[in-house]
Parts: C-alpha cells; sequence; structure tokens
C-alpha cells in the first residue's frame, strides 16, 4: 500500500509504478483525404490526408496531416514521367513523460519519423507488348520537423514491370 502513494499523481515516476497491463494492444485507426486533380496536357493532383490513431499503448496515438503534390508530364518517345511530394506533420495525443530516468530513454519507432518525401518516376512501355522499363529515385526525410530522429533515405530502383490486359 505504501507504493501506491508513491505512484499518486504528481510523484516522480518509479519502476514498481509501470506496471504492464493484461490488455492486448488496441488501435483504432481513422484516414480521411481529399484530392483535387486537373487532367490535361499535364496531370497535377494536390492532396490533404488525416489520420487518426487512437491506441491504448502509451505513446502511440496521434493526429497525422499529410499534404501531397503529384506532377505527372508525357514526354516525347513514350516517355512518362511523374514527381510526387509528400510533407507530413503529426502530433502526438499522450503528454510526454517527465521522469529523468525514463526519458532518458530512447522508444523511437518508425512513427516517430514523418517520412516526407519526393519521389520521381519515369516510365517508358516497350511497343505494345505490356512491359515497361520503370526508373525511380526517392528521398525521405524528416529535417523539416521537430521530430527526436533525424534521417535522409535515398533509394533508387530500375526495374521492368508487366500490364496485365496490356492493348
Amino acid at each position: 500500500l505504501g507504493h501506491v502513494a508513491q505512484c499518486a499523481y504528481g510523484m516522480p515516476i518509479q519502476d514498481y509504478c509501470l506496471i504492464a497491463g493484461s490488455d492486448q494492444r488496441r488501435d483504432w485507426f481513422h484516414e480521411a483525404g481529399i484530392e483535387l486533380t486537373y487532367v490535361g496536357p499535364i496531370l497535377v493532383a494536390v492532396g490533404y490526408g488525416l489520420q487518426l490513431n487512437l491506441s491504448n499503448s502509451f505513446g502511440q496515438s496521434l493526429l497525422r496531416h499529410i499534404v501531397t503534390l503529384k506532377v505527372a508530364y508525357r514526354f516525347p518517345w513514350n516517355l512518362y514521367a511523374t514527381v510526387k511530394a509528400q510533407l507530413y506533420a503529426s502530433t502526438y495525443l499522450d503528454p510526454v513523460l517527465l521522469d529523468q530516468e525514463i526519458n532518458t530513454q530512447t522508444f523511437i519507432t518508425i512513427e516517430d519519423e514523418n517520412r516526407n518525401n519526393v519521389i520521381v518516376d519515369l516510365e517508358r512501355p516497350i511497343g505494345g507488348t505490356g512491359l515497361a522499363v520503370n526508373a525511380r529515385y526517392s528521398v525521405f526525410t524528416n529535417e523539416l520537423t521537430s521530430s527526436p530522429v533525424s534521417f535522409l533515405r535515398q533509394v533508387v530502383y530500375l526495374g521492368l514491370t508487366y500490364r496485365v490486359g496490356a492493348r
């Protein structure tokens, strides 16, 4: 019973105050979005997305805003180019633990990364076979936010795709 008083609100967090519950993790994930697209000689799309995760796991509930811009163009010789950029802004709904011992530990997950990105795709169909050569360059970063994680990832891809039912 002495431990209960030491675990009361406003008291420093002790190890014995952090007891794992018997419930399984439950997340209630909601997502909504809207996109406006113009299709003409050039394709331009602007979108906004909202994600809400309500979790019974401490520190995992969040509200995330996603802004997307896409531009696509068909160059001569059937070369298709697409550029897509996304900006993520996340707000975590649980309070921050201020206890010195707990706060110095690193509990960073992929959800702590805002994953802002720019992706450039090039595609060139090979005749009417349904095959196409694809090249992609992607940059992922969260340098535009105040995330506890700092990263810059670059990915290059070259491959073939096959379209079923090609004309």
